[in-house]
């Protein structure tokens, strides 16, 4: 989770990092902002989609899951600069 989308210009130093030590390269398939309504859920221990569907915050994890179901076979070119780009976007609204 992250309060804004600031909290991603780390992405391509995480990508940089997985590359140079894994060998790994990773696809972000999405954001999650920082919803009280989490912290909400995790007091309760109760699921967050269950009991706050229409939070932010589960909102985003629905996008995400699609988004892997539905890429999951894909690779995502500059996945790091999409997921920014978009996120500003969100942000802007």
């Amino acid at each position: 989770m992250a309060i804004d989308a600031d909290d991603l210009r780390s992405l391509r130093e995480i990508d940089r990092t997985l590359a140079a030590t894994l060998s790994l390269q990773c696809d972000h398939f999405g954001f999650v902002p920082n919803d009280a309504c989490v912290r909400e859920s995790i007091r309760q221990g109760k699921p967050l989609l269950s009991t706050q569907p229409d939070s932010a915050a589960a909102k985003a994890i629905t996008r995400i899951a699609r988004r892997i179901v539905r890429l999951w076979d894909e690779t995502i070119e500059d996945s790091a600069s999409l997921l920014l780009r978009d996120t500003q976007k969100a942000y802007e609204k």
